[in-house]
């Protein structure tokens, strides 16, 4: 069963990546569940709070979970707050909406996003 009504489903996308590919740090207005299907991605989550100390602009930082921390002097105290977790094949992961996250493919890797409706009922 969908862990949320059909009608709520707003977007799929299916990410394939070369092993060392990174994506950029950001938030998503959306729920959003990663299936992970094969090969191991490393995955740092960030709370809407630490905002300030990743140096956002708009839905986006120019910060990754393997930044050098003197860089950005406030980064230290947002890694401080992260969640990290690596994914193998059959993992799922909830993305709350907001919350920031970077995505590092350790190898080769196949995942797909779920991104459903929900903010608005909270």
């Amino acid at each position: 069963p969908m862990p949320f009504p059909r009608e709520a489903l707003f977007s799929t996308a299916l990410r394939v990546s070369s092993a060392g590919l990174s994506l950029w740090t950001h938030n998503d207005m959306m729920e959003n569940l990663l299936v992970h299907a094969r090969g191991r991605k490393e995955v740092t989550l960030w709370p809407p709070s630490e905002a300030g100390n990743l140096a956002v602009d708009g839905s986006s930082s120019p910060c990754g979970a393997g930044d050098d921390w003197t860089s950005w002097p406030r980064l230290a105290a947002a890694h401080a707050r992260s969640l990290r977790t690596t994914l193998t094949p059959g993992d799922v992961l909830y993305i709350p909406p907001l919350w920031f996250h970077h995505v590092r493919s350790v190898e080769a890797s196949v995942s797909v996003n779920v991104f459903w409706r929900g903010l608005a009922d909270r």
